[in-house]
């Protein structure tokens, strides 16, 4: 079962993308952007979007794929060492 944040960024992202083109292109009753640093602002936020939806996208196909278990930190036992001398024989 995926992770919610993972299923739903990609609906977000491309939300984001999508208000961003509308604003550049503009829609019926509304002139495009027409200021160069609002245009430019828009084209970054929506190739910020698809390059998110892209990577998720990837990572999702990679998710058959596992890396190998990595130990727990913790005491080790010593294979060939030597018993400890008994301190209190006499």
């Amino acid at each position: 079962m995926s992770k919610p944040g993972a299923a739903l960024a990609p609906l977000l992202a491309g939300a984001l993308a999508a208000a961003a083109v509308a604003l550049v292109i503009g829609w019926p009753g509304r002139p495009p952007l027409n200021h160069p640093a609002l245009v430019t602002a828009a084209l970054a936020v929506a190739a910020v979007a698809v390059l998110l939806v892209v990577r998720l996208a990837a990572a999702g196909r990679r998710s058959g794929q596992t890396r190998p278990p990595v130990p727990a930190p913790g005491p080790r036992p010593v294979l060939h060492a030597e018993p400890a001398p008994d301190l209190l024989a006499a």
